[in-house]
């Protein structure tokens, strides 16, 4: 689910995509339900457009500027199954150039970088398979200054520099108890939501030395904490 300007946009899986005005917290309104697709899984805004994660069908683009008709823009197929969306603008050649980092689970997980300066022709920058199949699959990604962080199952946590993201590269791998499924950065730290391994606290003021400092202990923590 994502917000944006009093509107609450919710991920419903196989109902696509449903609009649902919150500017009165305690009345919340449907305002549209728009058929996005099979495996509706994450939405990310930037100004008038929403990223969504469409499973097989990959990455699909609306506007939004009327929320209650969204818009389709355009779509780019992924290399694996759209999971989960961040957003981040990378500098190229010194002009900021939006990109979208999506998590792509079996069969072929990994993370797509895509190139949406123009959103109505996306291209693809690169993928990259954070781990061969089948020891992992990328479930949520986050971005931060740079440096692409993948929740990535029993893998754990990968840490990708995607600065240049026509060649991403590894930076780090932070093996953690449980099913990474979420992850977010706040300044220099990741929280991943671990399922039955609760939530683990990392210290990522070096990307290249993660360094877990505790765990919060939980119950099926899964999606972003």
């Amino acid at each position: 689910m994502g917000v944006r300007s009093g509107y609450a946009y919710i991920c419903d899986y196989n109902a696509g995509l449903q609009v649902v005005n919150v500017s009165s917290v305690t009345n919340p309104v449907n305002v549209t339900s728009y058929p996005s697709g099979y495996r509706t899984g994450c939405v990310v805004f930037d100004g008038n457009y929403a990223y969504v994660a469409v499973g097989d069908s990959g990455l699909k683009i609306f506007n939004v500027v009327n929320p209650a008709a969204p818009a389709f823009v355009s779509g780019i197929m992924t290399t694996g199954r759209a999971a989960f969306v961040s957003y981040g603008a990378i500098s190229i050649g010194g002009t900021p150039t939006g990109h979208i980092f999506i998590a792509n689970r079996n069969p072929a997980p990994g993370v797509s970088a895509v190139n949406v300066s123009v959103p109505a022709t996306p291209t693809t920058s690169s993928f990259f398979a954070a781990v061969p199949a089948p020891t992992g699959s990328a479930f949520s990604t986050a971005y931060a200054n740079g440096k692409a962080y993948v929740a990535y199952g029993s893998a754990g946590l990968r840490i990708l520099d995607v600065s240049a993201p026509a060649s991403p590269a590894l930076l780090a791998t932070l093996p953690l108890a449980g099913e990474s499924r979420g992850v977010v950065v706040k300044g220099s730290t990741a929280y991943v939501a671990a399922m039955d391994g609760g939530v683990h606290v990392v210290d990522v003021t070096n990307g290249s030395v993660p360094v877990k400092l505790s765990t919060i202990v939980t119950s099926r923590a899964r999606g972003s904490p």
